[in-house]
């Protein structure tokens, strides 16, 4: 193993993103722990479909995992989402969930940006708030040097 970067990999598509990513998670977690990353996040497209082999394999080879997903936008962009908690992955699961069942096929991804920040600002189990407070939505916070501008944080706000 090399030493330890003070780095994590906040964009990662696995075998599970069709034609973009080639390599199950377990494999992924292996190549981490060699580079001696501090953390993985996978990210594969509009849904979360190996988060669960990923976070098997973080556990098996001591490494934290980071839960996301990378979402196509109605203007053809793709915008990563990590979720920095159970709430935050929580509200993402939802959303995604949410906007399959309204345009009536999974085939159809185009997330329209406001109606996406709305629903990850929401609470899916119907309160008006959730177990730490209302979300906060923001683009890349400055305060933290890993996630660019182009990731969102789903999160509690801090202090509430």
């Amino acid at each position: 193993m090399t030493s330890r970067h003070r780095y994590a990999e906040l964009h990662t598509h696995s075998a599970y993103s069709f034609l973009d990513g080639a390599n199950e998670p377990d494999d992924l977690a292996s190549a981490a722990v060699e580079l001696g990353l501090e953390a993985l996040a996978l990210t594969d497209h509009d849904g979360v479909p190996g988060i669960v082999k990923h976070a098997q394999a973080g556990r098996s080879h001591g490494l934290p995992t980071i839960h996301g997903t990378e979402l196509t936008l109605d203007d053809g962009s793709h915008l990563p989402v990590l979720a920095r908690n159970p709430t935050g992955y929580r509200r993402l699961v939802s959303a995604i969930s949410q906007h399959n069942l309204d345009v009536g096929q999974r085939r159809e991804p185009a997330h329209d940006l406001p109606a996406l920040a709305s629903a990850l600002r929401s609470d899916p189990t119907g309160q008006t708030e959730g177990r730490w407070g209302p979300a906060s939505f923001s683009p890349g916070p400055p305060t933290d040097p890993c996630v660019g501008p182009w990731a969102i944080l789903v999160d509690p706000a801090p202090g509430t």
